[in-house]
């Protein structure tokens, strides 16, 4: 069996390692993975859940041994990849690639071509479907074109009950350019990345796969410690290294957050709030964080600066570099990570080489977010 996942272009060996050793520790023999779906079914690419611009990587493993039982995947529901995951957006079965031409017609054909013997199963059972389509590139269909077309002849021929809002099975269906795959769906319409009570969520807020990734590549998934994020936002980044600490049973470090609106601080607080983690959030600029920061006092700063091209004209970026090294370089203990995502590059190796901060680079590498690539840097404070 080949269970799929979609995760942030860029991140894919993040979400392979930790989607390996969760099916493991679930008692999963895994003889194989994939940090390019092309390996095993056709081209990497996207999906975009109600045709949004959301570019994802598909990424895959190959389970043996699957426990005996209806359906044959339900342990694969059930396991830590389903219910603990932080790296991923969307889990599917793996069903099969279709052979299409690149119409809906020709889609809608070659999905019928392959039998689908679980909802057989569900219908005898007196169960419910839906068919749900995720798409990704230009195609002369829109996604709802799919999901009525697909659904419909399925219900015509399987006889099973469709039920869009709690099915027992769900026929999903990933067109991604002129690749097309079809699955049975694990993960909810919203994504499995949607897991915190946000009573704060701006329209444009860091992806919790993402922060996991920066948390994941600046080592403190593996050695959780005392964490500041400087542009805090809507806390994204804290609300995954309080969930991380929690994950590995842990003790929750200390974690401190700034920004310079009031609405990200008092937002930042309530998300916090929410989900149970004590935190230190205040309203700083950057320019002033090394006053406020205690010398040596953290682990780790992981942030997400702001970005873009509608910001580009607004921010000396820099001022913003120069500032947010000196004040990391202050309150990091030798050795202490820091980890952000930038569209300016070089501006941030023009600080450290200018004197702002003594670091070292550890690890750099471009992710894709949403229409922009920023790039991943994680340095060390020497």
């Amino acid at each position: 069996m080949i269970v799929r996942a979609t995760t942030t272009p860029g991140l894919e060996d993040v979400a392979v390692e930790e989607g390996t050793r969760l099916l493991v520790e679930s008692g999963f023999s895994v003889s194989a993975s994939y940090g390019r779906l092309s390996e095993i079914v056709g081209t990497a690419g996207g999906d975009s859940p109600n045709d949004e611009t959301l570019e994802v990587s598909h990424i895959g493993w190959r389970v043996d041994g699957l426990p005996c039982g209806y359906p044959p995947f339900a342990a694969v529901a059930d396991s830590r990849l389903r219910r603990g995951a932080r790296s991923i957006y969307h889990l599917a079965v793996h069903v099969g690639e279709l052979d299409w031409s690149g119409d809906l017609d020709s889609l809608v054909d070659s999905a019928l071509r392959i039998d689908y013997p679980e909802l057989a199963e569900v219908a005898r059972r007196g169960g419910s479907f839906r068919a749900t389509c995720r798409r990704c590139g230009t195609h002369a269909f829109q996604s709802p074109d799919v999901e009525r077309a697909v659904g419909g002849l399925l219900h015509d021929r399987y006889g099973c009950a469709v039920d869009l809002e709690r099915p027992d099975l769900n026929v999903a269906v990933d067109v991604v350019g002129q690749t097309a795959m079809v699955g049975y769906q694990l993960s909810g319409r919203k994504g499995m990345d949607r897991r915190h009570a946000w009573r704060f969520h701006p329209r444009i807020t860091l992806r919790t796969p993402v922060a996991y990734g920066m948390l994941r590549l600046a080592g403190y998934t593996m050695h959780p410690g005392p964490l500041m994020d400087p542009f805090c936002g809507a806390g994204t980044i804290l609300l995954e290294a309080g969930g991380v600490a929690k994950d590995i049973g842990a003790p929750v470090p200390a974690l401190r957050a700034s920004d310079r609106e009031p609405s990200a601080v008092s937002g930042t607080i309530d998300n916090l709030s929410a989900a149970g983690l004590p935190a230190d959030v205040a309203e700083i600029d950057v320019h002033e964080l090394k006053a406020h920061v205690a010398a040596g006092s953290l682990d780790y700063v992981i942030t997400d600066p702001p970005f873009g091209v509608r910001l580009g004209r607004k921010i000396d970026y820099h001022f913003l570099y120069q500032s947010l090294l000196a004040g990391a370089a202050h309150g990091l203990r030798a050795g202490g990570r820091l980890a952000l995502l930038v569209d300016h590059r070089r501006g941030v190796f023009d600080a450290v080489a200018a004197g702002f901060g003594a670091f070292e680079l550890v690890h750099t590498r471009r992710v894709t977010i949403g229409t922009l690539s920023p790039q991943l840097i994680v340095m060390r404070r020497a």
